[in-house]
């Protein structure tokens, strides 16, 4: 999840990619923004890029898949908050609340 910090919705962006990785068990390699950055820290499901650069995007994604076992095991914590289940029902909350 590369983003250039390039405008506020960059900034704050929290893309369906992100929770879709999640969704398959995919680590994550983000840029180091706000919102990427609480899911990837707070649940360890990936790393955070400090640049864009091709190679600084070669070196942490080679870091990344030399070990992927703790990412996965993290996963786990992580699919348990990010999904359909519990972001739905705050869905069907919302809605009611507009009744």
């Amino acid at each position: 999840v590369p983003y250039e910090n390039a405008c506020l919705n960059h900034y704050y962006c929290t893309p369906n990619k992100l929770f879709d990785f999640v969704s398959v068990g995919l680590p994550i390699l983000a840029s180091d923004l706000p919102e990427l950055k609480k899911v990837v820290e707070t649940y360890g499901v990936g790393r955070l890029l400090t640049s864009l650069e091709p190679a600084t995007i070669a070196q942490e994604l080679d870091t990344m898949l030399s070990n992927l076992e703790p990412y996965r095991q993290n996963m786990l914590l992580a699919q348990q908050t990010y999904n359909w289940e519990k972001e739905g029902a705050k869905l069907i909350q919302l809605y009611q609340g507009l009744q």
